[in-house]
């Protein structure tokens, strides 16, 4: 658990950092399945990492929001 705790938080910083696809991202935090790597990622964040890329590209509020929700999101998931 730690470990994948510790990929979806990377793979989310890299998604909002970086201009790299979901599946260079997958493969990056060590996931080289992508189907598992965005069932994970939505599991734990309750978004699709595919939706944050697109949010990120067209509206810059909404993605902030967004971040700062899945953000608690996962505090929320790790701390139990």
């Amino acid at each position: 658990e730690y470990l994948n705790r510790f990929r979806i938080s990377k793979a989310l910083e890299l998604l909002k950092t970086t201009d790299m696809k979901v599946y260079e991202v997958a493969n990056y935090v060590g996931i080289d399945n992508y189907r598992y790597f965005s069932k994970l990622f939505k599991e734990v964040t309750g978004i699709t990492p595919q939706h944050i890329k697109k949010l990120n590209a067209k509206d810059k509020a909404k993605y902030d929001t967004l971040v700062k929700i899945v953000d608690v999101v996962m505090t929320i998931y790790y701390t139990k």
